[in-house]
């Protein structure tokens, strides 16, 4: 209402000046020179209310839309939905340390097959499978991932966490929980199709997980009229841990550089057949848009997440500190030589940074 007050405002300023200027002209005794220079300074005059008009629409707009959003809260369009995938891959290579793999293979998935609120392409839902060592970065990754998907990051109404120990914790109890989760998902995509499932510890969660996500992920995303076509899926675990370290170290040991390593060097089958570990001949792994392997971290990484965990603070480092004095480091010796990993990752880095940014 103020906007539109202020834009007839301005209309009737213009039309009296119209009027204004032609009465002026015609009088008598009114040079050119004289009605150049009127002319100049009602241009200018003119110019200025123009800019307030539109400073205060600004402000006006700016004021309506907080009304709004405190009124009617967080809903499911592009202001709320950023999806900003160039954001995300930003963030993988700025925070992330030692873990070109993930950066590429989610960065690449997003870009290919996220769907953003302005597009009517339908495709399957994105669905991702993080597994590696404790501090390795998979708690980071979804973080990013939330935060570059959604404007209120964690607090948003379409980002849902689901932990065994809470949500699922008795395991005779696991049919109530499947229909209790189908219930939920369902419900969650009918009010906005754009919403992010994290599972922790899935693999502690099996029958749940392959009751219910499975059907979602081996179709295109429809499942009893519940459309899941534009939300993501990502499952974290830890039993890959070994497997994983098993590879890296065969493969440095053949004399290949970490950087070069694929994603098909830890083809999750061939880890599943060799390893026997528990979840992998699950149905819902089959249906997966992807593996996502975390590496195991050494010193030099170490140093790069306490290095990036001080910038976020603020804080500068020296290069003559020693920044991980306080970190335990498991030993893997061959005959080729020898390998550090940090048994917690860049995890439990309290200590270190509380002495560098007190």
């Amino acid at each position: 209402m103020m906007v539109q007050r202020a834009i007839s405002l301005l209309l009737i300023l213009v039309c009296f000046m119209s009027l204004l200027s032609n009465e002026i002209r015609s009088a008598d005794g009114f040079s050119d020179t004289n009605w150049k220079a009127w002319t100049d300074a009602a241009r200018q005059s003119f110019q200025k209310v123009k800019n307030v008009v539109a400073k205060n629409a600004k402000k006006v707009i700016a004021k309506v839309q907080l009304v709004q959003d405190s009124v009617v809260g967080e809903t499911c369009n592009s202001r709320w939905i950023i999806g900003n995938i160039t954001g995300l891959r930003k963030d993988l290579n700025r925070l992330l340390c030692g873990q070109h793999l993930v950066r590429d293979i989610v960065s690449d998935h997003f870009k290919k097959g996220y769907v953003g609120t302005d597009s009517k392409v339908r495709r399957p839902p994105l669905a991702f499978h993080f597994s590696g060592g404790p501090g390795t970065g998979k708690t980071l990754t979804v973080q990013m991932i939330i935060n570059n998907l959604y404007r209120k990051g964690e607090w948003s109404r379409y980002v849902h966490l689901y932990s065994p120990t809470t949500d699922f914790p008795d395991r005779s109890l696991d049919p109530i929980y499947a229909r209790r989760l189908n219930g939920l998902l369902a419900s969650h995509v009918q009010k906005c199709r754009y919403q992010l499932f994290v599972f922790d510890d899935f693999d502690k969660m099996g029958f749940v997980v392959n009751k219910v996500v499975a059907p979602i992920l081996a179709t295109s995303g429809l499942v009893n009229n519940a459309d899941f076509s534009r939300s993501v899926f990502v499952f974290v675990s830890t039993n890959e841990q070994g497997a994983i370290e098993n590879v890296f170290t065969t493969k440095h040991y053949t004399g290949m550089p970490r950087s070069s390593l694929t994603s098909s060097d830890f083809d999750f089958e061939q880890q599943c057949d060799a390893q026997a570990i528990e979840g992998c001949q699950s149905s819902m792994v089959t249906h997966l848009s992807t593996h996502v392997p975390f590496l195991p971290l050494d010193r030099e990484h170490v140093e790069c997440c306490i290095k990036a965990a001080a910038k976020v603070r603020g804080c500068t480092i020296s290069d003559q500190v020693n920044l991980t004095e306080h970190i335990t480091f498991s030993h893997r010796s061959e005959a080729a030589g020898q390998l550090e990993f940090a048994e917690a990752g860049c995890k439990h880095l309290d200590i270190q940074l509380a002495a560098l940014c007190p």
